[in-house]
């Protein structure tokens, strides 16, 4: 199986958490590009990672 196509696809995981690298470095924290970032890739850890039942 050739993966070399694959590493080729843009990764839209990756470049969310690239932006939030990028406005942490740059002291933009606060914005509000941030925050939607943020909330976006929290979303997705949830979907992923759902919290475990508590039984």
């Amino acid at each position: 199986m050739d993966s070399s196509n694959q590493t080729h696809l843009p990764d839209h995981n990756h470049s969310l958490l690239e932006g939030l690298f990028q406005l942490t470095v740059s002291g933009a924290a606060d914005s509000q590009d941030f925050a939607l970032i943020d909330q976006e890739v929290y979303t997705r850890l949830l979907e992923t990672y759902p919290p475990a039942d508590p039984r």
